[in-house]
């Protein structure tokens, strides 16, 4: 009989080919899908992105402003209808209206005077009824208030010097109470336009006087 002669390295790399068959991870299919995990932090990262952009470029909503007082630098003189002459001053007051653009002070009366005078000045500077004496306000600039027929008994008995210490009120002083006329004088921290909001025969309790802080 015929022996076939054996090959060592063919029979080697038989071996090895086995082996490498059966043991070996298979490859991966062609066109698997990748882990979730390596694809959701980037989705996650564009969606923040996103709103981050959207937050950024929103428009802030406008704060309306206040118009301006309809205000004057010139007197302002009247003479009041159904005036009795028995009025007096019961009560003064100071307050800020900022947010409308005025501050305000407020004499109130008992009832209507026969005339006012409302007159804007260039100084803090005032002069007392009856005596002369000078009176320095503080601020800059002044209006002067004065009232006939107001001066009835009792007297007035409240505060007659108020330091507010407003945007542009900066003092009232009551300057004059002698022969039927009230007098006021207020200290403004610069010069400004007013408005007078009269006394009249439908509402003769009170004369306002508003100073523009803009």
């Amino acid at each position: 009989m015929h022996r076939i002669p054996t090959r060592p390295w063919a029979s080697a790399a038989l071996l090895a080919v086995t082996l490498a068959t059966g043991c070996g991870s298979p490859p991966a299919a062609a066109g698997s899908a990748a882990p979730a995990s390596g694809t959701a932090a980037p989705a996650a990262a564009t969606s923040a992105a996103a709103g981050a952009v959207a937050t950024s470029t929103t428009a802030p909503t406008p704060v309306p402003t206040a118009a301006p007082l309809p205000c004057s630098s010139a007197p302002v003189e009247r003479t009041v209808a159904g005036a009795s002459g028995t009025a007096r001053v019961l009560d003064v007051a100071a307050a800020s209206h900022e947010s409308a653009g005025y501050d305000r002070f407020v004499i109130r009366l008992s009832g209507a005077p026969s005339s006012y005078r409302v007159v804007t000045q260039g100084t803090p500077d005032f002069f007392e009824d009856a005596s002369g004496r000078p009176v320095t306000l503080e601020g800059t600039a002044g209006v002067r208030v004065s009232l006939q027929g107001v001066a009835g008994a009792p007297a007035y008995a409240g505060p007659t010097d108020l330091h507010p210490g407003l945007a542009q009120l900066r003092e009232a002083r009551q300057t004059g109470a002698f022969e039927g006329v009230v007098s006021w004088g207020l200290g403004l921290a610069g010069a400004g336009c007013i408005r007078v909001l009269p006394p009249t025969a439908a509402a003769p309790t009170q004369l306002v006087v508003d100073i523009s802080t803009r």
